[in-house]
């Protein structure tokens, strides 16, 4: 499984992108505006290029799984319990999974999803993807995620990339999600200055 990514513009914000995204986890990074959350919800197919085209290679409907910048914007259910259980239940993957991620992240499973704090919603949505999706679109998986929840939320991310086919993840240049990546892009004002494996980045300093 790959992505093909041609000669891709979205407004002023994408500009004639052109990437093959392999397997493994790649992390796109950058400032703010610089295109990282629209690049993400055109892989997502949430929004459509203005031109060139997007392709994912040797399978035709992954199992998909999206994790929003504003967490709010992904959670439906009612109850903590619900929006976890319902990826697990709906793959049929085993039960007792669900009980495993509520006390893993420490959360009330009767806690209703707006009473949340921001950050609280934020772990749930990533917790909401237990269902082991084949392609994983994350956006700012570690806004507003204290230092002492990041312990949870870089190993449980860690876990996810083992489970899919290609991790994507989009950020600011947040050096607690490097040694995540295979693979890293550099974006800068809608145009990929950097895109390859990790190592040859270092050698480059585009990260620091």
């Amino acid at each position: 499984m790959k992505i093909l990514i041609e000669n891709l513009s979205f407004g002023s914000i994408i500009k004639n992108l052109s990437i093959t995204i392999e397997q493994g986890i790649t992390g796109f990074f950058g400032d703010n505006s610089f295109g990282k959350t629209t690049l993400a919800l055109l892989i997502a197919g949430l929004l459509k290029p203005e031109k060139g085209r997007i392709t994912i290679e040797n399978e035709s409907s992954p199992v998909t799984g999206i994790s929003f910048e504003i967490p709010q914007e992904g959670l439906f259910l009612d109850k903590v319990q619900d929006e976890i259980s319902f990826g697990i239940k709906k793959y049929e993957l085993p039960p007792e999974r669900i009980d495993r991620v509520i006390s893993y992240f420490g959360f009330d499973k009767e806690m209703p999803c707006q009473n949340l704090s921001f950050s609280e919603k934020k772990m749930l949505s990533l917790a909401s993807l237990s269902y082991d999706p084949e392609l994983l679109i994350i956006d700012e998986p570690l806004r507003a995620i204290d230092k002492e929840n990041e312990k949870k939320v870089v190993p449980f991310l860690k876990r996810l990339g083992q489970k899919s086919k290609i991790f994507l993840l989009f950020s600011c240049k947040n050096t607690s999600l490097y040694p995540l990546c295979t693979n890293i892009g550099i974006l800068q004002k809608g145009n990929i200055i950097f895109y390859g494996n990790k190592d040859e980045i270092r050698k480059e300093k585009l990260f620091g």
